[in-house]
């Protein structure tokens, strides 16, 4: 299935991998190394083979004319692009979505900040009730901390949609891999 590249691409795939060398700190390194086992999408999956249904198409594949290793790798890289596309599929689902709408941001701060919002609500309820005022300074200082409160959950879910427009940059890179793959075996079989 391999082809032919000429001497002019050739040289230009050397000089271009000597620019392309990889992370040079350790940190970067140590990153890097992370990459393949972040979401799993680009490892090919080894339980194809015990599963009947992929096994018969497998099989069905051979059948016509094509030897059982480039059937079963058609079949892997079928299973391949079923699980990218799942997978963006997900992504792309309504629960996955970050919000930054006011009730999303609300909830936010209630799951982050839910005990320190409640002693403060309790506070200045002890205060009018106690008191039967609310001093200026506390209720500034409440403001105040719900203020930071707000900022940070805010902050949170700007870093939730920074990392969700990450996974699906990845997302499309390895569906994109997964179809030209497939796509690539089959005018393989075409040529053969």
């Amino acid at each position: 299935m391999a082809t032919k590249t000429s001497a002019q691409k050739h040289q230009a795939n050397r000089r271009n991998a000597l620019r392309s060398t990889g992370p040079k700190s350790s940190g970067g390194k140590r990153r890097s190394s992370k990459n393949a086992r972040m979401h799993g999408l680009s490892v090919i999956d080894s339980l194809v083979i015990s599963d009947p249904l992929l096994t018969e198409l497998s099989e069905l594949i051979s059948l016509e004319g094509v030897d059982n290793f480039w059937a079963q790798e058609i079949v892997n890289r079928i299973v391949s692009y079923e699980r990218n596309q799942a997978y963006q599929r997900m992504l792309f689902s309504e629960s996955e979505l970050p919000k930054r709408t006011a009730t999303a941001v609300h909830e936010g701060m209630r799951n982050s900040f839910g005990t320190e919002l409640d002693l403060m609500a309790d506070f200045l309820d002890d205060q009018r009730y106690l008191v039967g005022r609310v001093k200026k300074s506390d209720l500034n200082f409440v403001i105040n901390m719900q203020h930071k409160m707000m900022k940070l959950t805010l902050r949170q879910i700007k870093r939730q949609e920074v990392e969700h427009a990450k996974r699906v940059r990845n997302s499309v890179r390895y569906l994109k891999r997964s179809s030209n793959q497939l796509i690539k075996s089959f005018k393989g079989l075409r040529s053969a």
